[in-house]
């Protein structure tokens, strides 16, 4: 918990009422609050696919089987 104290995973979950509730309701901050607290948005930090495309890519999926697929199309032309 960010107060540091250890609680088992299934106690958390299972008996919401006493751990996850309490912790979540006395430490969460809103979005916009976090916004403003790190200097960025947090939509920014979404992955939308871009980490298997190179630059001038124009395969723009993402996947990796359409990657494959790219690629033995680019090694026949």
């Amino acid at each position: 918990t960010p107060d540091l104290r250890i609680i088992p995973f299934c106690a958390f979950n299972v008996i919401p009422e006493w751990y996850r509730d309490r912790i979540q309701k006395k430490y969460s901050i809103t979005v916009e609050e976090w916004e403003e607290r790190e200097g960025e948005k947090l939509e920014d930090g979404l992955y939308r696919g871009l980490m298997r495309r190179g630059a001038g890519d124009d395969l723009a999926s993402g996947c990796a089987k359409s990657e494959m697929f790219h690629q033995a199309a680019q090694a026949t032309t």
